[in-house]
């Protein structure tokens, strides 16, 4: 049972790191983006 419940909890930590991890790469293609656009703007 305790061990159980050990499981558990390190799966549950390791969808939240992914979950962290998947949300920095959006950020950061997000601004890669932007930053893409704003050069094109500034070019014209």
């Amino acid at each position: 049972s305790y061990h159980f419940s050990k499981e558990r909890e390190e799966e549950e930590e390791a969808a939240e790191q992914h979950k962290q991890q998947r949300r920095r790469r959006q950020q950061q293609q997000q601004q890669q983006k932007w930053f893409v656009i704003n050069k094109f703007f500034h070019l014209n």
